[in-house]
């Protein structure tokens, strides 16, 4: 996969999105009443949600599929040690595995937790380099946007993947106003419409400004990884 490639299923999946959006809104057009237009603008605010929820899973995943076709070894990539510990974590399982115990010492200590951790650790200390030479491999379970896109998820899963966690911290207030917005309406607590201002003012800063801005986040990452192939 190329990073034109990885660019252009970013802004198809982004076009798709933002066409649906604006057909939606068009359709204000035909409601008389402001008021009914308020109500309606609610049901705006869930697939304004709904989209920058579902598009940014979507980065993640062809960001993690442009990485997973380079087929580099974990070595490669050791400036990034989330990413390698992230796509290792049946490794870490493994040795997580209380039930591996050290031969020798499982006749005479079988409970001593202490002696028996160090053994699996050791063990992992023996094997770590030929785990790093492995091809490096992403599973897509990594990114998990919890079905509650707040900023400090979003964070979550920039971190698991070695990128700067707080690159979108200057939109935090405004991703956690979407998200919360969007709960009052699912789960019936926002009775009141949406204003066209605190809409419109939204939309921009979510459509415009961070689902477009996650292109070139991506792409930009993408570039750093061809920089090391």
């Amino acid at each position: 996969m190329t990073i034109v490639e990885l660019r252009e299923e970013m802004e198809t999946e982004l076009t798709w999105r933002s066409d649906e959006l604006r057909m939606l809104k068009n359709n204000l057009a035909n409601i008389p009443k402001d008021n009914d237009k308020e109500k309606y603008r609610k049901s705006l605010i869930v697939m304004l949600y709904s989209h920058f929820e579902g598009y940014t899973k979507m980065c993640f995943l062809i960001y993690i599929k442009f990485i997973n076709s380079k087929k580099l070894k974990r070595s490669t990539l050791k400036m990034k040690p989330e990413l390698i510990a992230s796509c290792m974590n049946d490794v870490f399982k493994y040795y997580d595995d209380k039930d591996r115990k050290n031969k020798f010492f499982k006749r005479s200590l079988p409970d001593d937790k202490k002696i028996h951790a160090l053994y699996r650790r050791v063990d992992l200390v023996n094997e770590f380099q030929t785990y790093l030479d492995e091809v490096l491999a992403i599973n897509d379970d990594v990114i998990n946007t919890e079905s509650n896109l707040k900023s400090f998820v979003l964070a979550k899963n920039f971190y698991s993947i070695g990128i700067e966690h707080e690159i979108f911290k200057y939109y935090d207030k405004d991703i956690d106003k979407l998200v919360n917005l969007r709960n009052s309406i699912a789960h019936g607590s926002e009775k009141n419409g949406i204003k066209e201002e605190e809409y419109n003012k939204l939309e921009k800063i979510i459509l415009k400004d961070i689902m477009n801005k996650l292109i070139s986040v991506f792409e930009e990452e993408a570039k750093n990884i061809e920089s090391v192939v």
